[in-house]
């Protein structure tokens, strides 16, 4: 019997909710099963393997990696879908978890250990079982439940704001949209894109083409000064004047416009704040998917 059946026998399944073991493909040792729920259309899948460079070391006691996930069973039967649109997880539901240096299996007597306890196949499933559900125990899962709120919810939430404050003042210095990666179905992918920035198209003012932020910081910076000279009834002559022939204000327009657009980049370009958002991203990251010990 080559070993990956040997290993795969020591589980005897299917037994009680737990079903067939498919074999993995990814792994030379290991299958995939699942169990069914009381919930309709929901069940828990769980992979129990041992990593190929494990197996190909010289050691006979290898590390088995234990994982459990819980979703709506997909619309062709294969698989579950764990982060879809058309639910939202509920906070005691069962716990995604990940065992590793919690499981052994000694390659030379065929036997399973729990630390360095001798256990059977059935006892495995049944330990990340108990895991894997206990969210789901009004009492026993209060603390897990509470730290997954605050680590996953509160916590990352608050970073996700300080984030969007950061994003709000790098657009008004740059005209630069920096949106947080939040995708949380697809955390993989974290690892090529830290932050999204979308670059503003250019508005037309008197036929000048300028950033929106430019645009809009010109704006405010006149509104500001109108408001000034209203609350303290100062109105300059030569000011005034400008203001009252139509060519002179299109001049004035122009001139200003070209002036805010070429100094006010110069002023605002220390401000770079894209490293202090690639931070915060990460932080907010390290929080929303950070592994919590049952």
């Amino acid at each position: 019997m080559v070993m990956k059946e040997k290993f795969k026998s020591l589980f005897s399944l299917p037994w009680g909710r737990f079903l067939g073991p498919i074999d993995l493909i990814d792994v030379a040792v290991g299958f995939s099963v699942y169990r069914t729920s009381d919930a309709a259309e929901f069940k828990s899948l769980f992979r129990v393997y041992i990593k190929n460079e494990e197996f190909n070391n010289q050691n006979s006691l290898k590390s088995v990696i234990a994982t459990a996930s819980y979703g709506k069973e997909a619309p062709d039967g294969d698989g579950i879908v764990l982060s879809p649109n058309e639910y939202k997880r509920k906070s005691n539901w069962p716990i995604d978890l990940i065992s590793e240096g919690d499981f052994f299996y000694n390659i030379e007597n065929n036997k399973l250990y729990h630390k360095d306890k001798e256990i059977d196949g059935r006892r495995l499933l049944e330990i990340v079982y108990d895991w894997h559900v206990k969210t789901t125990k009004p009492i026993r899962g209060f603390w897990i439940r509470f730290k997954l709120l605050w680590f996953h919810t509160i916590q990352a939430g608050f970073w996700k704001f300080i984030f969007q404050i950061v994003a709000a003042l790098q657009y008004l210095v740059s005209g630069e949209k920096i949106k947080i990666f939040d995708r949380l179905s697809d955390p993989h992918s974290y690892r090529y894109q830290s932050i999204e920035v979308k670059q503003s198209e250019l508005i037309d003012l008197w036929g000048y083409k300028v950033k929106p932020w430019i645009a809009g910081t010109y704006a405010f910076l006149h509104l500001f000064g109108y408001s000034v000279l209203y609350h303290y009834n100062y109105g300059p002559i030569w000011l005034m004047t400008i203001f009252k022939v139509d060519f002179l204000t299109f001049m004035y327009g122009i001139v200003s416009l070209g002036l805010a657009n070429t100094f006010l980049p110069i002023l605002f370009s220390p401000i770079n704040l894209k490293e202090v958002l690639k931070s915060l991203q990460s932080i907010f990251w390290n929080s929303a998917i950070r592994k919590v010990k049952i």
